[in-house]
């Protein structure tokens, strides 16, 4: 008989998402990241790094999942931090970062 399976389409490289924003909430310690979809994509990676002068950032991951916002918590008011993205999905299993987005928390 005929198969009724569609075929598998192979997915290409990923591109990182766009407007990543970082946006102040009205509790201390708090910031509300957006950013839009990819098409194609299984979930998304957020990392997160708290800026210090003349250091690099050391980056750990705050999220992975599939959703389009993450409510970052427990954040340190009046420092700075920065946020990067990335699809994850496709033929390289993970995109490049999205540029990076820095906001003070308030």
């Amino acid at each position: 008989g005929l198969s009724t399976r569609r075929p598998r389409i192979r997915t290409g490289t990923l591109p990182p998402p766009e407007n990543l924003i970082a946006s102040v909430t009205q509790i201390p310690g708090q910031l509300l990241l957006t950013w839009e979809t990819v098409r194609g994509v299984r979930s998304f990676q957020l990392e997160c790094a708290l800026l210090t002068d003349g250091e690099p950032p050391l980056w750990t991951t705050l999220y992975v999942g599939g959703q389009l916002r993450h409510l970052a918590t427990d954040l340190t008011p009046g420092q700075r931090y920065a946020f990067r993205l990335a699809t994850i999905g496709g033929k390289d299993g993970r995109s490049a970062w999205s540029p990076v987005v820095e906001r003070m928390v308030a």
